[in-house]
């Protein structure tokens, strides 16, 4: 495997999905996300005997994983081998097009960092929960623009938003690692569909599901020059703990994770 400049391979070998994240900060980000999926992910999985479950955007998955990357399949082809799964399937599936499945296919479908994507996002909606089985959980991950930093990225010039992503670049090239810059600035060209909690949340109901349970990342995203400062980096922490009491922290995190239940 190829690693980039200055990164960790222990972070890698050891966690999933952590070979590009360096600091203290974005671990503690990266781990935050991922063991509250994982919860979601336990709940739907309980009860449920053989339950088929289907990961769309799948840089490494279990079960049935789908990507539009043919990158992304081999990669995750690749550790299902070494890991010796058999009971599992890789295939190259656009999200922005009708998913090739029958109606009512899955248990559990979950998405992580995709639908922000995606140029039709209810379009894509209405292919999961059409896949989905009834009272199927839909476990979905995205940015969260309703933040007071991502609402600050969007009055920033072009020009400005353009240096800021070549900082950016050249610093990944240097470090192997992220930037102090808000993720929603770097990502703004990726990022087609880029909303915040409450048009989620509207779009989804519409598309037919229920939310089950909202939760969020971190507060600041795990920028370098907060990791760097071990005072800051444990009033974050120390924040993203109060902040997880709040009956509005979804427009405080950064990222969100939604769980839904296909509605009747």
């Amino acid at each position: 495997m190829k690693y980039s400049p200055g990164s960790k391979e222990i972070y890698s070998e050891v966690i999933d999905g952590l070979s590009y994240y360096q600091t203290t900060g974005e671990v503690y980000h990266t781990l935050r996300s991922k063991a509250k999926f994982h919860k979601f992910y336990l709940q739907a999985i309980t009860g449920r005997a053989f339950p088929k479950i289907l990961d769309i955007g799948c840089p490494k998955a279990k079960y049935l994983g789908i990507d539009v990357s043919s990158k992304a399949i081999t990669i995750a082809k690749s550790l299902s081998r070494k890991r010796g799964e058999k009971n599992v399937d890789f295939q190259i599936v656009d999200g922005n097009k009708p998913l090739p499945f029958s109606d009512k296919s899955f248990d559990i479908i979950y998405a992580l960092e995709l639908i922000e994507h995606l140029k039709t996002p209810a379009q894509f909606f209405a292919e999961v929960r059409r896949v989905l089985k009834d009272n199927g959980v839909f476990i979905v991950s995205t940015p969260n623009a309703d933040t007071f930093l991502n609402k600050i990225s969007r009055w920033l010039p072009p020009s400005l938003s353009q240096a800021l992503n070549q900082a950016r670049l050249q610093d990944f090239a240097r470090h192997g690692t992220s930037s102090p810059i808000t993720p929603i600035v770097w990502d703004r060209d990726a990022h087609i569909s880029l909303w915040g909690f409450s048009k989620w949340r509207s779009t989804l109901v519409q598309s037919g599901f229920k939310l089950d349970c909202i939760e969020g990342s971190s507060f600041y995203g795990g920028s370098r020059y907060i990791s760097e400062k071990p005072f800051l980096l444990g009033l974050m922490i120390l924040l993203d703990s109060v902040i997880d009491l709040l009956p509005f922290k979804p427009h405080l995190q950064m990222c969100m994770l939604l769980k839904l239940v296909k509605a009747k």
